[in-house]
């Protein structure tokens, strides 16, 4: 049986405006679609972090198996951080976030405006490098409650 041939074309490339983050403060979870602005991409963005969950599992014994079982337990949505280059405008916004507790939707999209992922969460933790010579960075971690929401392009990206 011959392997079928990968499509390079298929793999997923970020940076040069390929991957596009956008971001969406909310009063409360949303319950359809979140539609985003051109104004909510993440303008300044160098760096995301890891995406996903992780499951727990229980290890059982049973008399018939050799070896001891698994099953799966729950799961948890891992959180997020999230790298911009230090603005004093988004630094008094993301602050003012994290100080309020405001609930944030975040959505990436690939280079054809296919939705990668969509999470809703609070800014957990945040800080900043000054560095010498370099570009000042903007950190924070989002600490995510739902990793499945549903979210759209505005209708002319940059």
């Amino acid at each position: 049986m011959a392997l079928p041939i990968p499509d390079v074309t298929d793999i997923v490339q970020g940076g040069q405006n390929r991957v596009k983050v956008f971001s969406k403060e909310v009063t409360q979870a949303p319950s359809g679609t979140v539609a985003f602005a051109d104004s909510d991409l993440v303008t300044y963005l160098s760096d995301v972090g890891e995406a996903g969950a992780s499951r727990d599992s229980q290890t059982i014994s049973l008399f018939h198996l050799k070896q001891d079982a698994k099953l799966p337990g729950n799961s948890n949505i891992k959180d997020l951080q999230i790298t911009e280059a230090l603005t004093t405008a988004q630094i008094a916004v993301r602050k003012a976030q994290y100080e309020d507790g405001d609930f944030i939707v975040f959505g990436f999209f690939d280079e054809n405006d296919a939705q990668l992922y969509g999470c809703l969460g609070f800014i957990s933790d945040w800080g900043m490098t000054l560095s010498n010579g370099d570009v000042c960075t903007l950190t924070y971690t989002l600490s995510l409650s739902q990793d499945d929401i549903v979210c759209t392009m505005p209708s002319t990206t940059p």
